[in-house]
């Protein structure tokens, strides 16, 4: 896997954010995030109700992609530190990883067949 997680950034706040940088040359639309859903008595769900698969966007060894889980912004280019930066936006309405025992996971789309249903 070619994007490494760094960290989350303000979790829990209106500006929260999550790090990653890339090790090498990656596409971010073969990646896709989601964080634990939880039931009524608190055990986590097979629901994913955030759950975000990057844009089609060539990533390059030692940049970084921040995603912003706030709803407000559009893609932007930057910089973290010294070293380009990838801005996105999730596009909830709250913060993610608002909960004690919250987990993210990043998955690699490997081979993946669409199924168009009739």
């Amino acid at each position: 896997m070619n994007l490494k997680f760094q960290k989350i950034g303000n979790k829990g706040k209106e500006d929260e954010y999550i790090l990653f940088y890339a090790e090498d040359n990656c596409s971010l639309h073969n990646y896709l995030i989601h964080d634990d859903t939880f039931d009524s008595d608190g055990e986590i769900s097979n629901i994913l109700r955030h759950m975000y698969r990057f844009p089609c966007i060539s990533v390059k060894p030692g940049e970084y992609v921040a995603l912003y889980t706030k709803k407000i912004g559009h893609y932007v280019s930057g910089t973290y530190g010294t070293n380009p930066c990838h801005i996105l936006y999730w596009g909830t309405n709250t913060s993610v990883f608002n909960q004690d025992g919250d987990n993210l996971y990043l998955l690699l789309i490997g081979e993946t067949t669409k199924i168009k249903l009739a």
